[in-house]
């Protein structure tokens, strides 16, 4: 069973489950998805795997110049525990390219971002 941490837990009640049970729990739970063509996921870091293994990965399949087919990550999904932060990293497809956040040519983010569980109080 997952526990949403800060609506079921106070941080007295979660420091006090044991390793076990802390697993079980998550502040919030971050789902990105993108165009594979503007920004590559990092698909070497920790957070891809474990998403990966728990099927909360999903791709879109990108020709190259040559019509050759690759499967390309285009959404992931993953929680963030109480006391941890996670970093995941994007390039660019171009380099060239200016992905400024928030965006100052009117342009929508290269990345969305839903966050459930954000504690907004």
């Amino acid at each position: 069973m997952d526990m949403m941490f800060g609506s079921y837990l106070t941080i007295n009640e979660y420091m006090a489950l044991s390793d076990e049970n802390k697993e079980k729990c998550h502040s919030m739970v971050i789902e990105l998805d993108f165009n594979p063509e503007e920004v590559v996921l990092d698909t070497t870091s920790v957070n891809y795997l474990e998403a990966e293994a728990e099927g909360n990965v999903a791709y879109e399949q990108v020709y190259d110049e040559n019509g050759t087919p690759y499967n390309y990550v285009n959404y992931i999904k993953f929680k963030i525990a109480a006391e941890e932060s996670k970093v995941i990293k994007f390039y660019k497809k171009t380099a060239a390219n200016d992905y400024t956040y928030p965006s100052t040519n009117g342009e929508p983010p290269k990345v969305n971002v839903k966050v459930e569980g954000e504690n907004n109080g």
